[in-house]
Order: C-alpha cells, then sequence, then structure tokens
C-alpha cells in the first residue's frame, strides 16, 4: 500500500469518526469566505479544505427517506462555538461530506 493513499484512508476515517460526533482528529467547520461562498471544510492537522455534501446518511447505515430530510439546513449542523460541527441530529441523520474534488 502506497503511503498517499494509507494516509488518504486514515482522513476520510478521521472525517467519518467526526461526522457521527464521536472522538476525531479531524474537526469540521462552517466558513463564510465572502457573502457568495460559503461551505463545510475539514482541518486535520496542519491540513484544511473544503468539504461537498453528498447525501444525508443515518447513524444506523440505514437508507434515509426523502420525507425524513425535507427542510433539513446544513448549517443547522454548524452551531458549535465558532461554527463548528456539533454531530448527528436528535434523530441520527447527519451530513455526509466528503473532500471537495474541484
Amino acid at each position: 500500500v502506497r503511503q498517499d493513499t494509507a494516509v488518504a484512508a486514515l482522513q476520510l476515517d478521521s472525517l467519518f469518526l467526526a461526522l457521527l460526533g464521536l472522538p476525531s482528529a479531524t474537526s469540521i467547520s462552517w466558513v463564510t469566505a465572502n457573502p457568495s461562498e460559503d461551505s463545510a471544510v475539514y482541518h486535520l492537522g496542519m491540513a484544511c479544505g473544503p468539504l461537498d455534501f453528498v447525501r444525508w446518511a443515518h447513524v444506523s447505515g440505514r437508507r434515509v427517506p426523502p420525507e425524513a430530510t425535507a427542510g433539513k439546513d446544513l448549517r443547522k449542523f454548524f452551531t458549535g462555538w465558532n461554527h463548528h460541527y456539533t454531530g448527528p441530529d436528535a434523530d441520527g441523520i447527519y451530513p455526509l461530506l466528503k473532500p471537495a474534488t474541484e
């Protein structure tokens, strides 16, 4: 296994733990660069970057029906100190995010 591949896998594991609201080396926050650009951003050590929304997910791994996510606002998951991610909601639903590709 190449070291780059192993590091990338560890970063994704750390991001996934953070999304579940579990202890992780990765922190996630909401950042506004200017009035027209805002998004979730990950921080892992000295590395950081934007995150893209993939879909809504459930902590159990089950599929989330569209009616369960109607009206959900991604920003509502970033109400912690300094707009940090607060974890899944009371129903166990959370935004599945991935590192941005562009």
